[in-house]
């Protein structure tokens, strides 16, 4: 009897620190679940999407502008075809 005594008094603390460890992932695993709900929500998401279109087409609209390209209609006006009347 004192030998299962003290085998289980030897083996204590490393359960202890095992229950501890286990305490603190699953209290990591909770705070993680419940940043990314957070993020990742409706509410979020009405948030960030009209923000990230917004910027979607003013980047666009400023690469055209640097781009300066010129119209369709001058573009076709240029053309040697549209200057002779020679359309195919």
């Amino acid at each position: 009897m004192t030998g299962v005594v003290g085998r289980a008094i030897d083996e204590a603390p490393t359960d202890i620190q095992r229950s501890a460890m286990l305490v603190a992932i699953e209290a990591a695993q909770t705070d993680i679940k419940a940043h990314m709900t957070m993020r990742t929500g409706f509410g979020q998401a009405l948030l960030t999407n009209p923000i990230a279109w917004v910027l979607s087409l003013a980047a666009g609209a400023l690469v055209l502008h640097l781009a300066n390209k010129p119209n369709v209609d001058k573009t076709l006006a240029g053309s040697p075809v549209a200057a002779t009347g020679n359309a195919q």
